[in-house]
Order: C-alpha cells, then structure tokens, then sequence
C-alpha cells in the first residue's frame, strides 16, 4: 500500500543518515585523542627524564652517604675498640665471666662492634635480670650486668639434683648455692628461665622479709614447705614453725605488718625458752589472733 512504500523510504533515509553521523562523529574523537596524543608525546619525555636524574641523583647521594659513613665511622681508626668495662655489682666473678666473652673485640672498629646482639645474648641468660651495652667514644664499650640473686633453692628431687634456685621475682635459674629449700610448689617440671613466683609466692615474702626485718635476721631459715593454708617453716637448729597471716587483705602494708607482729613473738618465745634451758620441737602461730602462740612442748612462757 502506499503507506507502506511511504513509510518505508523514510525510515531508509533515516537510517543511512545516523549511520552516517556516527562515523563522522568517531572519527572526529579519534583526530582529538590523535592530536592529543602528540601534544603530550614531548612532555612525557620530559618528565621521564627528570625522574631519572632524580633517581640517579638519590643513588649518587645514598652512595656517597654510605661512603662518608665508612669514612667518618666504621672504617675510621680513631674508634678502635681498646678498652672493655664490664660491671656486675651482684657478682664480679660473673662479670669476669662476661668479660672474658667479648675479649676477642678488642682491635675492632667501635662501630661495628653489635651491641644489640650481646646485650640480647646476655639477657637470654635466666640469671641476668637486666643488660645495658653502650659504646663510648672514641674507644670504650661499657657492659652493665645486673644478675638475679637467689633466695631459696627447689626442693623437688630433680630440682635439687640440677641445683635449681629462684630470686624474689620467682625466676628460675641454676646456682650451686647453701640457701633455704622451698618444696610443695607443685610436682610441675622446672626449666631455668620459668617463673613460679605465684606457686611459691608466700615462701618468698617470709624469706624477703626476714632479710630486712631486725627479728627475720634471727631467724637461720633452712627450709620451707608450702602448704594450702599455712607455711611450715624449718630453722637450722631444727625447730618447726607454723606460720600464717592474712594474706586476703589488698593492702600490703597491713599484710607485712601482721607478719612482723608473729615473727616478733616467735623470736621472742624461742629467746625465752633458751633462757629457760627449754627446747622446743615446734610453734604454731596459725589463726585468726596474730598474738597466739601454742608450742611444743607446752610451755607457759610460750604466752599460749
């Protein structure tokens, strides 16, 4: 029909004219991304260039940096290394030890002496509690060696036969050593380097203060058994003690001074049965009442 030839032309010429359109409009985007394109060309080889003389600038500048390290430090002769001071308060003897360890550095360039591995070797030690190595210009390396002190040695068969001891923070290490003998912490292997201060917690607060206290100084401690609610405690003469404070209460004062307040009477109960010429086998000062006292064998100076 005619609407239909009409129709049909139209949307023919319709047709060819947005084909028409479209390829005109790419190929004028592709000029622009072309021209753009060779705009840019120059001034991105600039740019690289630039970034290549920085580059080469910062490895020339690190190189000569490095080289005027060398020069001014680590391969200058006026830091070699000719005198080792090694101190340990606690223990000179082991300070010798440490000494004698780093002898063979002597002649090397200051700089290039590791002072971090050796202060990390030496505190990998369990019975060093803290290291400091500094270098001191122009010619000395300074060692500070602070050693754990023992305070009681373990008692379990194992622990004895190695000569395991603890210092007041509870740390293991070995030391061949006459101290008191803690048992009860436990059937647990000991290693050196461990800490069982909470196992032996108890026994560590008698022994630490009865080396500052007047009366724990008249106390010859030979050994300490911890049980669940008290602690028995064996002097050298070889009497007993029983002995407990209050160790519920937060404030640690209050603690220490309850603890002084039985080993008070127990010196004082043991200074009046000698004088009576009269030998105790035991004391036991458990219980809620710091001032009782109740010994073997009964005794009416003994305040029970």
């Amino acid at each position: 029909m005619w609407f239909d030839r009409v129709t049909s032309g139209k949307s023919r010429s319709s047709r060819g004219k947005g084909a028409g359109a479209k390829s005109r409009q790419m190929f004028v985007v592709n000029a622009r991304l072309k021209d753009r394109k060779t705009k840019w060309a120059p001034h991105l080889g600039s740019v690289l260039l630039v970034l290549l003389a920085i580059g080469a600038a910062l490895a020339l500048g690190s190189f000569a940096v490095r080289s005027a390290g060398k020069a001014i430090f680590t391969e200058n002769d006026s830091y070699t290394l000719t005198n080792i001071v090694v101190v340990c308060k606690e223990n000179p003897v082991f300070g010798n030890e440490v000494l004698n360890s780093v002898i063979n550095l002597r002649g090397t360039n200051l700089f290039r002496v590791p002072i971090s591995a050796i202060r990390d070797r030496l505190v990998r030690k369990p019975c060093v509690k803290s290291a400091k190595v500094s270098r001191i210009l122009p010619h000395k390396l300074e060692i500070i060696v602070s050693e754990r002190l023992p305070v009681a040695c373990l008692g379990n068969r194992a622990d004895v036969s190695r000569h395991l001891v603890v210092d007041d923070d509870g740390v293991i290490f070995v030391k061949d050593r006459n101290l008191p003998v803690l048992s009860g912490y436990g059937e647990a292997k000991s290693t050196t380097g461990d800490t069982i201060k909470k196992q032996v917690k108890d026994a560590l607060t008698v022994l630490s203060y009865c080396d500052v206290s007047p009366a724990g100084q008249r106390l010859r401690i030979a050994a300490i058994e911890i049980k669940k609610e008290y602690l028995e405690v064996k002097l050298e003469d070889g009497l007993q003690v029983l002995l407990e404070w209050n160790r519920d209460v937060a404030d640690v004062k209050l603690q220490r001074r309850e603890l002084e307040t039985r080993l008070n009477l127990l010196v004082t109960v043991m200074s009046k049965a000698a004088q009576a010429g009269v030998t105790l086998l035991t004391v036991d000062l458990t219980g809620d009442d710091p001032k009782r006292c109740v010994t073997t064998p009964r005794w009416t100076g003994g305040n029970d």
